[in-house]
């Protein structure tokens, strides 16, 4: 068993995250979670594999909510999101979400084929996204949902 998450929804995200972190340190049988998403306005999509080992999804943010791994090189070139009633849409091209899907896909199957790492995978689909190597995430420092 593993759990997908591929919303896209930060909050929803968090609160599957602090579910999971909270089932580990149980000792509750929880299955993997496996994080996508896109990010820095679809200028790269990233993946977390969280199995109650290493940084957890809150992890990737600073105390201060701002992100541990800045997609951005420059963080003004963010695009702005377009609000209408009750939804919003941050405008990049369909072929994001195929490589978002891609990048998905390539951890999914690492995972059921017994290779887990690296736990946080990005991939970089602009020249305006910075670039962070695949690693084993280590815990955030005083992190609020997995305490490390």
């Amino acid at each position: 068993d593993i759990i997908i998450d591929a919303t896209g929804f930060e909050l929803f995200s968090l609160s599957l995250n602090s579910q999971a972190v909270q089932r580990y340190a149980a000792g509750t049988h929880c299955p993997p979670v496996f994080f996508t998403w896109i990010d820095g306005s679809g200028y790269c999509c990233r993946t977390l594999h969280y199995n109650g080992l290493g940084g957890c999804y809150r992890c990737l943010l600073n105390a201060n909510g701002s992100e541990r791994f800045e997609p951005l090189t420059n963080p003004s070139d963010i695009v702005p999101t377009k609000y209408r009633c009750g939804e919003s849409y941050t405008p990049y091209p369909p072929s994001v979400s195929v490589q978002a899907a891609g990048l998905a896909l390539e951890g999914l199957l690492d995972w059921a084929n017994g290779k887990s790492q690296p736990h946080f995978r990005n991939r970089v689909l602009n020249s305006k996204a910075r670039n962070h190597k695949d690693q084993q995430l280590k815990p955030a420092t005083r992190c609020p949902a997995c305490q490390n």
